[in-house]
């Protein structure tokens, strides 16, 4: 209860500045006086989401473009652009100096969208950091970066992902028969891919390895494979809230010289098998 405490207290304390500053670059975004002139790119239609674009613009899968709804200012000709939600390229077009061709879309946040709505292009770096608290047979806290690699390979929403994470807890020493508190420290690598439910939601399937090592009266290493899914919730279009389920399956255990003990990492550890759950916040870039 403590540490699920003291996880809401770091959202609490984190969200709402994220999401000012997402909020506010949106608004900013929103407000601005953009003069829609004839050539302006805008969607043609919803199902999937398209838009022509001149051939000479070049995209790679997963490119982003926010959307705005065109708006008549009161009393003025004067068009302003209203923020309406976020979209991403679903494959590779190469430059060419041709006619325009309608390309398609994934809409990964915002509202309903409109044919005529307009699509100006936002360069990201494809990262994602994220932060989370982990429940189960593995426990402690989890800071993961996930990158987009499906821009390489063509594949939308395609990750790669680098994790790390530490846990404190106490276990029965085999030799001594005390209880004994060990300090674990875990990273890993993986594969993800996202699927995208809703605008708003997102499940992304992971499947990774690393290794974990826990030091109590003496040193012990083990290498683990990890498969999971999460759930986001777009809070904004760069800020998402989590939760998930992972399995853990450990491998036999080492000391630090690297010698193979006569046990297995689930007989130090009792229990360390198994699945764990999470609840987490994540920020893209």
């Amino acid at each position: 209860m403590e540490n699920a405490l003291s996880l809401l207290v770091l959202f609490a304390l984190a969200c709402p500045a994220i999401v000012l500053a997402d909020s506010t670059m949106q608004d900013t975004l929103s407000m601005m006086n953009f003069s829609a002139p004839n050539g302006s790119v805008t969607i043609s239609d919803i199902r999937p989401v398209r838009a022509w674009i001149d051939k000479k613009e070049k995209q790679t899968v997963d490119d982003c473009y926010y959307v705005y709804k065109p708006v008549v200012k009161t009393n003025s000709s004067q068009v302003c652009l209203k923020y309406r939600g976020v979209v991403r390229a679903t494959k590779y077009i190469e430059t060419n100096t041709e006619t325009a061709e309608e390309r398609i879309f994934y809409q990964t946040a915002g509202y309903r969208l409109n044919p005529g709505d307009v699509l100006k292009r936002h360069n990201d770096l494809g990262l994602e950091a994220s932060l989370s608290r982990e429940y189960g047979a593995v426990g402690g806290m989890n800071a993961r970066i996930d990158y987009r690699i499906g821009r390489m390979v063509n594949i939308k929403a395609l990750y790669a992902f680098l994790e790390g994470g530490v846990q404190t807890k106490e276990y029965r020493n085999l030799y001594s028969n005390d209880m004994e508190d060990n300090f674990f420290g875990r990273f890993g690598l993986g594969v993800a891919k996202g699927f995208q439910l809703l605008p708003d939601i997102e499940q992304r399937t992971y499947i990774g390895c690393g290794g974990e090592t826990a030091w109590g009266s003496q040193e012990i290493t083990a290498s683990y494979a990890k498969i999971g899914t999460n759930l986001s919730l777009n809070v904004t279009h760069s800020v998402q809230v989590y939760g998930g389920v992972a399995l853990y399956v450990f491998g036999k255990a080492y000391d630090e010289e690297e010698n193979e003990l006569p046990f297995s990492w689930n007989q130090y550890f009792p229990g360390r098998n198994g699945i764990t759950t999470n609840l987490g916040i994540k920020v893209g870039f």
